[in-house]
């Protein structure tokens, strides 16, 4: 961290909580924004950057809308503009390590309450607010319907893929389309292990909700089981699913082979629009190997 960025995150702190922070240091950096950790007192906080401040509003807006995330989501204390074309967020800080450094047998302990807690927000009332698909800063989603929101892609120009490939997963979506339903569920939409936390074997916190969306729960299933070949997360979650009874988990195959279309293509216009080859031919790779396995 540069001497100039961190007397601005300091200043930026400063005005908002009228009290210099203690240990500010940075906490790594994702693909949209870095984060950085600091204390006021005894709280523990977290400064993000980011140049999308949408993601960050998006936070916001669902914790203050649905009060049963509020003991997985961060609560938001400040959001605004920070430096000339940036925004800043700054969050509680959960406690503990990511799912992703546990070893496999933390990992294989823990599952049974990941299941239980995405579950548990996969049944929040969302009849307050309305549409599907990604939301917007007031907390509506963009599509007037699910499937509107998952035909709503187009392939970035890029010598990394073809328009041929393009249009063979996007006729692969279409034709498990009509078998898809209008469910209206929260879904995270980034819902990896590198964005769960636990401590002690509790679950603290469910962080990084700037992909929230409304629509059908299986969208976070076919993500976890796209990005983990640890846990076969379609078993355990069909398992839990089904044996609740709470919610539909009709077709739920095609309805795995179709949103894992859908956020690979998504990912292979993101890799080609950054230029990432290596992760654009991951992202190929792997969606081939599920269609081979679960669809097709």
């Amino acid at each position: 961290m540069s001497d100039t960025l961190l007397k601005n995150i300091v200043g930026r702190i400063e005005k908002d909580f009228l009290k210099k922070p203690d240990k500010v240091e940075a906490m790594g950096r994702g693909e949209i924004s870095q984060a950085y950790s600091f204390e006021i007192g005894r709280n523990k906080l977290v400064f993000r950057i980011s140049k999308q401040g949408l993601g960050f509003a998006k936070e916001m807006v669902i914790y203050n809308n649905f009060s049963k995330l509020r003991k997985i989501l961060p609560k938001t204390f400040y959001f605004g503009k920070f430096g000339n074309n940036g925004f800043y967020s700054i969050t509680q800080r959960c406690s503990g390590i990511l799912l992703d450094d546990l070893d496999d047998n933390g990992l294989n302990g823990i599952m049974s309450k990941f299941v239980e807690l995405v579950h548990s927000f996969h049944l929040i009332d969302t009849k307050k607010s309305t549409g599907f698909g990604d939301i917007d800063e007031k907390g509506n989603g963009m599509f007037s319907s699910w499937k509107e929101y998952l035909l709503n892609q187009k392939q970035i120009d890029s010598p990394y893929w073809t328009e041929k490939e393009y249009l063979f997963y996007k006729g692969k979506l279409d034709a498990s389309i009509e078998k898809i339903p209008s469910n209206r569920s929260i879904i995270h939409g980034d819902l990896g292990f590198n964005n769960v936390l636990v401590n002690k074997g509790k679950i603290t916190g469910i962080i990084d909700w700037s992909d929230v969306k409304y629509g059908d729960f299986v969208y976070d299933i076919a993500y976890l089981y796209f990005w983990s070949r640890r846990i076969d997360h379609m078993k355990i979650f069909y398992d839990y699913y089904a044996t609740n009874k709470k919610l539909d988990v009709k077709n739920f195959r095609t309805r795995m082979g179709c949103y894992t279309i859908h956020l690979s293509i998504n990912l292979l216009n993101y890799f080609a629009k950054t230029k990432q080859k290596k992760m654009f031919n991951f992202t190929k790779t792997r969606l081939n190997e599920i269609l081979s396995l679960i669809l097709y």
